[in-house]
């Protein structure tokens, strides 16, 4: 049976996505303004191909670690 994907040209479109992300959005901290940004792009490509995409809120609390 033929291999119905391509996983090189797969894996190439996925490095030249990361690329892009990150230069459009540069430097990312989790709940930042960039990184909104970036997974309203990412869902954007998402929901162009799959049955559902979603976007999830959570919340942070930065230092927390530190007690």
């Amino acid at each position: 049976m033929k291999n119905e994907f391509n996983e090189d040209k797969l894996a190439r479109k996925s490095i030249a996505l990361t690329g892009r992300i990150i230069s459009e959005y540069g430097p990312r901290i989790a709940g930042g303004e960039s990184c909104r940004k970036a997974a309203e792009a990412l869902h954007h490509d998402l929901a162009l191909c799959c049955d559902r995409a979603h976007l999830e809120t959570f919340g942070m609390h930065p230092g927390s670690f530190l007690g």
